[in-house]
């Protein structure tokens, strides 16, 4: 049995600086032309992030994606729903 212990303000600081360090954006995209030329390459990567792109002929690909937005999507308006409502 695993027992917990509090975390102090200190160590929860620690980790969400390295989570900060280690994360990286991602930007999802069908493969048109505009996502796949060299200039648009290069911007993402000097905002440190990274491309995920659907396969050619599978659009289902960016279902996952779509999925998950509109799961953020939702957890965004229950928070808001009660963070406004007290």
């Amino acid at each position: 049995m695993t027992k917990g212990r509090k975390t102090t303000q200190q160590e929860r600081a620690e980790i969400i600086s390295f989570c900060i360090d280690e994360a990286h954006l991602l930007f999802h995209s069908d493969r048109g032309f505009q996502y796949t030329n060299k200039i648009f390459h290069a911007k993402l990567e000097e905002a440190n992030m990274r491309q995920s792109m659907s396969r050619v002929g599978h659009c289902i690909d960016n279902e996952s994606m779509v999925e998950f937005w509109g799961y953020i999507e939702v957890c965004t308006k229950i928070f808001l729903f009660f963070t406004l409502s007290t």
